[in-house]
């Protein structure tokens, strides 16, 4: 299997940069307009990559995986079945490329549902929490 250098070596424009950590993850997701995931693991929970990018605006596609779907509102264009998970892609990159409006709606709905889940989370924890006291 060839490495990802190697396919990639040939796209113009594309660079494949592998696991980032710490303050360079902070600067990755400042120079991306998109993050790309097209997982085939078909048991994916919860990428914390994806709540990553929602946490600093930046719009996720990525294949409809696991539990990836919950991460996303209903109805959003993010998730994709992962068969059509291309064509989708592209339409969408389209979309953003020609409009820049389309663009900012959906770095706002990024962290609008990072927003979401998070205070989501936090009342969950509070639950249990609470559930953990009385017992």
């Amino acid at each position: 299997f060839p490495s990802h250098d190697i396919v990639l070596s040939g796209l113009k424009n594309v660079s494949y940069i592998g696991p980032v950590y710490g303050d360079s993850k902070n600067q990755f997701f400042a120079t991306i307009n998109l993050l790309l995931f097209p997982t085939k693991y078909p048991n994916e929970a919860e990428p914390v990559t994806i709540l990553e990018a929602f946490s600093e605006g930046v719009p996720v596609i990525a294949a409809g995986r696991g539990c990836i779907a919950s991460l996303f509102p209903t109805g959003t264009t993010g998730v994709v079945d992962h068969q059509a998970y291309v064509a989708h892609a592209v339409s969408e990159i389209k979309l953003m490329i020609n409009s820049n409006e389309y663009w900012i709606r959906s770095s706002e709905n990024s962290r609008s549902q990072f927003e979401r889940l998070h205070d989501f989370n936090l009342d969950n924890l509070g639950k249990i929490l609470m559930l953990m006291a009385r017992a």
